[in-house]
């Protein structure tokens, strides 16, 4: 989401990861020092703890979240008001157990230290059986995955409990989801 000053791209990035993380808590995005200038890497988490508690039915599951970004001067921009726009350089979206184990780990770390740098999925050992042929360890490819997009998976599929009701935590999500596409410079 672009913006006339990179404070303001910033801001555009955030509110709607901000109004998704609302559907299933009240913890917001935390920028990092000086996350607003142009010219250097930035980091935002879900909340100033390493991880944040969901319920979904008898279930209590972990969840972190961060997201890596530049702030650049918009190369398509058709006036002042889109000068800079925020850039994903790389996310971790974490769920784990009650107990801190791993359970499904979504990485994008194109500049780490990692062998494999593109977007992929670890599984946890605690979701594969004794005789499972994956390892935990693994990368498996995804594609990049938006933040909304996890917490789709986690309310539809793993029964995360919502804020607001199921329905209209899916539509903010939705809706959401819709802005980030309408904004991306890749295509899945």
């Amino acid at each position: 989401m672009p913006g006339r000053k990179p404070h303001e791209a910033v801001r555009a990035f955030l509110e709607p990861l901000n109004r998704a993380a609302s559907t299933v808590t009240t913890t917001p995005f935390l920028v990092s020092p000086k996350g607003y200038m142009e010219g250097r890497r930035h980091g935002i988490r879900l909340g100033s703890e390493d991880l944040i508690s969901l319920k979904a039915g008898p279930h209590r599951y972990n969840f972190s979240a961060s997201i890596e970004y530049d702030v650049i001067e918009n190369p398509s921009a058709s006036s002042a008001a889109d000068k800079f726009r925020v850039t994903t350089r790389g996310y971790m979206y974490h769920l784990l157990t009650e107990d801190f184990q791993d359970i499904l780990l979504w990485h994008w770390h194109p500049e780490g230290h990692s062998h494999y740098t593109g977007p992929h999925l670890h599984i946890g050992k605690v979701q594969l059986g004794l005789n499972a042929v994956a390892e935990n360890f693994q990368h498996v490819p995804t594609g990049r995955i938006a933040f909304e997009d996890v917490l789709l998976h986690l309310i539809q599929t793993s029964r995360v409990e919502t804020l607001r009701t199921r329905d209209e935590s899916v539509e903010v999500l939705m809706s959401s989801l819709q802005l980030f596409h309408q904004h991306r410079t890749w295509h899945a």
